[in-house]
């Protein structure tokens, strides 16, 4: 993956003006109370059971056989149960449209049948 020129990829969005002063936000936030809100946004994550877990356990390698793909998916879904976040990680995949991956034990087709089926619901309205 490229990096933009001069980017440190620790580097903070926050930098203190020259003189001292209250930090400012460099980059597409400048609003500190911004910066709470993403942070509360997210944080669930933070508890979630696949934190540390490797990542293509979740997301379908491309090529994948349908056998080799029930047999990840299962695996990632014994994972999911046990999660305390299950529920806002399946909210946020629904919510964002997520369209890969694994979200609170949902995988790619379910979500897309709640999705089509909530678009169904809302057409016999």
């Amino acid at each position: 993956m490229n990096k933009p020129a001069g980017v440190h990829p620790q580097a903070s969005p926050w930098r203190r003006p020259h003189g001292g002063g209250q930090p400012e936000r460099v980059g597409p936030w400048r609003d500190p109370d911004e910066r709470v809100f993403l942070a509360a946004f997210w944080s669930w994550r933070l508890h979630a059971a696949c934190r540390g877990v490797d990542t293509e356990l979740f997301y379908s390698p491309e090529g994948e056989r349908r056998r080799a793909r029930a047999a990840r998916e299962r695996a990632a879904k014994v994972i999911c149960a046990t999660c305390p976040v299950k529920a806002p990680c399946a909210a946020y995949a629904l919510q964002h449209r997520e369209r890969y991956g694994i979200w609170g034990g949902l995988t790619e087709s379910e979500r897309a049948h709640r999705w089509s089926q909530a678009t169904a619901d809302a057409a016999a309205r």
